[in-house]
């Protein structure tokens, strides 16, 4: 399915650090969104965004439940 969204300047969260989470947030990085990625793990390609716009947060830091 493909779903053609307007996310310009809109928050986006991203649940999930590994291969899913990266395909979809290399998706976003063009579309002038800002991306916030919640996981308990993340992947080298996504810690190097992390110093440059993309915000990476630890699930177990502020939440008082996750569900995925």
């Amino acid at each position: 399915m493909i779903v053609d969204i307007n996310v310009q300047g809109k928050n986006i969260v991203v649940i999930g650090g590994g291969v899913e989470g990266t395909r979809k947030v290399k998706a976003l990085l063009g579309q002038g969104c800002n991306i916030t990625v919640i996981s308990n793990r993340f992947n080298k390609y996504l810690s190097r965004l992390e110093e440059r716009r993309v915000k990476i947060k630890g699930y177990k830091d502020e939440a008082l439940l996750t569900l995925t």
